[in-house]
């Protein structure tokens, strides 16, 4: 039996460990960012990664890890918590996405990294599904994330919404 794309998202398919949150979990999002979010890199070192995010630059990208720069290092202003891929998952930027998604797949903190939460309590995942305009850009990296095994079910933002309410909106 094959699965089509859409029945992924079928609360049949969902495996019992994957509840679909309604509220904002602040302990769950406040240790992951304690675990994941490097805070560490000199103002120089987080503008390769912010304006490898925003312009889609992957060398910016590569430069920065060359560097030793972690990847889920805080590319914002203190307290907003992006990265890189924040800013790319916004932008809509797939190779800087594909890219990060790419490195050090292996890590046991792999899927706690992809899914830092930004000051709004959202998952670049999250940001990508209701900002990027294309459909099909949108539909791109749902599915990378989906291949790549990187997506935290069971995180809702600030205002209770699921990356099943993400999906089903946009």
């Amino acid at each position: 039996m094959t699965t089509k794309e859409e029945d992924i998202f079928d609360e049949n398919f969902l495996p019992a460990s994957i509840v679909k949150p309604t509220e904002y979990d602040k302990e769950k999002d406040e240790d992951n960012r304690s675990r994941n979010l490097g805070l560490n890199a000199p103002t120089d070192d987080k503008m390769l990664l912010y304006n490898a995010g925003t312009k889609g630059d992957v060398s910016l990208l590569k430069e920065a890890l060359n560097k030793g720069v972690s990847i889920s290092e805080q590319a914002s202003a203190a307290g907003y918590y992006w990265t890189c891929l924040t800013y790319a998952c916004f932008y809509g930027h797939f190779n800087v996405i594909e890219e990060i998604l790419d490195y050090e797949q292996d890590d046991v903190e792999y899927i706690g990294r992809h899914n830092i939460q930004c000051n709004k309590g959202k998952t670049p995942l999250m940001w990508a599904l209701s900002n990027v305009k294309e459909e099909d850009k949108r539909k791109d990296i749902l599915t990378l994330f989906l291949k790549k095994n990187c997506i935290d079910f069971n995180i809702a933002d600030y205002e209770g919404k699921n990356i099943f309410d993400y999906i089903e909106k946009h």
